[in-house]
């Protein structure tokens, strides 16, 4: 862990370098430099909110003190002089003449001041080759949830390869003429985090293209081939100015180069969002220089040290000189992850710079990835190989949230394949290159992975999406090698040829067309899809049931096919949570049990099948309304409507009373019809009790609708005769006794819509509190 940030003593032949920067300034009249200052910072990710306030307050007092004095000494005003103030590392860039660079090295407080140099973009079927399996992911890991970082020329966030992966966007350029740069910030301005401002410059300009390119490496997602960790997002910060004239461009004017300072404006940017994403790396697939040995003294440094005690790699390419010796800046600070290319024969690229400090290589050569304008392009240099390494830190992170940037190089390095350098020069010098999958096995351990099946009832091959995508696909599909506690949402389509969705079963939850798996264990789940057309009904009868514990409570239903299609493997199912067990079996016409228990059948267009079902309660229950679950494979299930297909069903440690109730309406049907909205209907019931002798109190409601009625109830002979009426009334009842009531319903003057699946009355026989009996009938009035 990284203790302190500061910038180290100036090397031995500074005063060398600082007659050069004198001259340069002279020659352009100003120049762009970075100032070190006498400061030592603490890593913010080891202070609490006070100490980093307290921090960055004495940080910026400081700034204030040296600004001042030039300030005070010139006509300029800071903006004029170009000042970036840097919040998280001591150091500011100024725009600097011959006088102000004088004053500045003159200054007690200023350690050093360095030319703020311009690098360029290093540019000169890749994921399997570093441990990909056929699904593009790395044991089930693409990256989810997690972030990598892009400083470059910006990314075009509309392309089909990254498409909604840009989680966040920003923008730090310099225009300064002196040195012919403009700035590519929306607007002209020096540094936007507007929405937008992420977006690859022109491509007019050369480089431009170069961001959205490595991207995609990092973590693009496509429908043949995917980027390293597919499934993470991207912030794409731009950095880049444009440069025109022969100068720094050669034949290539405009171009792109980018600044030192800008650069760490970037990665200051990054360390300030860590709290709103889970960022993993930041890819810097840039750079300029030649150094034999780490640069520490690079003004970077401080900055990189602020992530990686963070917890973010900084990954930077190496450079495409065909150095065998050095290596490019800012590749060459030792706490940066510095990545070299080989080729998909794991060769060394011949143009990537390597050096003994060099940390890993990644495939570099004839790279396809995304470019402007949407579509793809094959390019070659380390700038392809870092995306590679940088994608690879959020598959790893995901598998280890909490590793360390020590320890995710660590097990790269470890676990990587060796590659011997025969380049002249190089002497054979051998280094690791990635292979993310052994990487992954060493972070975490050797995990227990499970499958997922995913089938399609009622219709086939239906397409499924997925997040992660990698779980994608045509059912029936089974995906394996799924690491254990990973969620997949899959989603299904609300339509596929002459079917509609209709439910998912075997998920951890469900929303809507999507069924959210957590991997605990294997696991199978199906979608159903209903035939067009084709749509079941049920009834049951009798409505309630009262036993004791362990005894099976008996009813009969019938399940309608009012659609134009067969109905297949239709069954009757108890919900979730009931504490019973339900066994059921086709009936005839005569109500005689037919065909195998517990065996689904067809029902054909038009026709109604019977059931007799069973529910034996493993324990004791208080009347429960149980919504019994009417199914085919091709249908939806039955709407549920209280007393028309539900079952009321209680138990008691002793047998309770049970009265089987039906009622009967004048007209025969089951509808009671006022003859007007102030007119007087009624049903007739009988009710057997097959329990045990008790006390029951009858009652008559309309379910809880505010129909517009008042309700009575009356006791009556065999022949219909009234012995007793009331609003209810309690009364004895033998065993084996058949009791007779009516419930009388008159209208207060509203009109009831027929609606028989909703407008109902209810006669009820409550024993102790619990309804121990029911039944019901529709009710309309004009």
């Amino acid at each position: 862990m990284v203790s302190e940030i500061a910038f180290p003593e100036p090397q031995a032949d500074a005063d060398t370098h600082h007659a050069v920067l004198l001259e340069a300034a002279a020659r352009h009249g100003s120049i762009p430099v970075i100032v070190h200052l006498r400061e030592t910072m603490a890593p913010e990710a080891t202070l609490d909110a006070e100490e980093i306030r307290l921090q960055r307050d004495t940080l910026a007092e400081a700034q204030e003190r040296v600004l001042g004095w030039l300030t005070a000494t010139t006509p300029k005003t800071e903006a004029e002089l170009g000042v970036k103030r840097f919040a998280l590392i001591p150091a500011f860039a100024i725009q600097a003449d011959e006088h102000i660079l004088q004053q500045l090295l003159s200054d007690p407080e200023v350690l050093d001041v360095v030319e703020d140099v311009v690098v360029e973009p290093t540019l000169q079927q890749s994921v399997p080759l570093i441990g990909a399996d056929g699904s593009a992911s790395f044991a089930g890991r693409t990256g989810q949830s997690w972030v990598v970082a892009v400083l470059d020329t910006g990314v075009e966030k509309t392309h089909p390869f990254l498409s909604s992966k840009v989680v966040s966007e920003a923008c730090y350029s310099t225009t300064y003429s002196s040195y012919g740069s403009t700035s590519l910030c929306p607007g002209g301005a020096s540094s936007s985090i507007a929405n937008g401002s992420g977006q690859n410059c022109s491509s007019s300009i050369s480089g431009c293209d170069h961001g959205t390119h490595v991207a995609g490496i990092a973590a693009g997602k496509g429908n043949t081939f995917s980027g390293v960790a597919q499934d993470a997002g991207v912030i794409a910060i731009q950095v880049f100015s444009r440069f025109d004239g022969q100068t720094f461009c050669g034949s290539s004017s405009p171009c792109v180069l980018t600044y030192s300072s800008d650069q760490i404006r970037g990665l200051e940017r990054v360390f300030e969002l860590r709290e709103s994403y889970q960022i993993a790396a930041v890819n810097m697939s840039l750079g300029g220089g030649r150094y034999y040995n780490t640069c520490d003294d690079n003004s970077l440094k401080p900055i990189i040290d602020q992530l990686r005690a963070a917890g973010i790699a900084t990954v930077i390419a190496s450079g495409n000189d065909g150095y065998t010796d050095s290596m490019s800046g800012p590749a060459c600070i030792s706490s940066a992850v510095s990545v070299g290319s080989t080729t998909k024969s794991d060769v060394v690229s011949w143009f990537s710079n390597s050096a003994s400090f060099l940390d890993v290589l990644a495939p570099g050569s004839v790279i396809n990835a995304s470019v402007p304008g949407g579509g793809f392009a094959s390019w070659s240099g380390t700038s392809m190989a870092a995306p590679h390494v940088a994608g690879a830190w959020a598959v790893l992170k995901q598998a280890n949230p909490s590793a360390s940037v020590s320890e995710v190089l660590t097990a790269l390095k470890d676990t990587g394949g060796s590659i011997t350098d025969t380049r002249a020069g190089a002497g054979s010098r051998v280094k690791p290159r990635v292979k993310v999958d052994q990487a992954l096995a060493a972070l975490v351990g050797t995990q227990t992975t499970y499958n997922l099946t995913v089938n399609s009832s009622g219709a086939s091959g239906i397409t499924i999406s997925a997040d992660p995508g990698t779980y994608a696909g045509t059912t029936n599909y089974t995906k394996s090698g799924i690491a254990s506690g990973t969620s997949i949402t899959l989603t299904a389509p609300n339509s596929s040829t002459g079917s509609t969705f209709g439910s998912w079963s075997g998920c951890s939850s469900t929303s809507g067309t999507s069924c959210t798996v957590s991997m605990s264990s294997s696991k199978i789940v199906t979608v159903t899809y209903t035939i067009e057309g084709t749509q079941i009904n049920a009834a049951i009868l009798p409505y309630a049931r009262a036993i004791s514990i362990g005894e099976t409570a008996t009813a009969f239903a019938s399940v309608i096919n009012s659609g134009n299609a067969t109905a297949t493997d239709c069954s009757i199912a108890l919900p979730d949570g009931i504490p019973a067990t339900l066994s059921y079996q086709t009936t005839n016409a005569a109500n005689a049990l037919i065909g195998n228990s517990n065996t689904p059948v067809d029902i054909t267009p038009g026709t109604t099948q019977g059931f007799v079902f069973g529910i034996t309660p493993s324990q004791a229950m208080t009347a429960t309304e149980i919504p019994l679950v009417f199914d085919c494979a091709n249908t939806a299930p039955a709407p549920s409507n209280p007393g028309l297909n539900t079952f009321i069903l209680s138990a008691a440690a002793t047998a309770p009373p049970d009265l089987l109730a039906i009622g009967a309406t004048p007209s025969g049907d089951g509808v009671v019809q006022l003859p007007s909205s102030t007119g007087v209907g009624f049903f007739a019931t009988a009710a057997v009790n097959i329990g045990s002798a008790g006390e029951v109190t009858v009652s008559a409601d309309d379910g809880g609708r505010g129909l517009p009625l008042n309700l009575q109830v009356c006791e009556t002979t065999q022949a219909g005769a009234w012995i007793v009426c009331g609003n209810s009334l309690t009364r004895s009842i033998g065993a084996d006794q058949t009791a007779y009531y009516s419930v009388f319903a008159t209208g207060t003057g509203q009109p009831i819509a027929f609606d028989p699946a909703n407008n109902r009355l209810f006669l009820r026989f409550a024993a102790n509190g619990t309804t121990v009996g029911a039944t019901n009938v529709a009710v309309t009035a004009p």
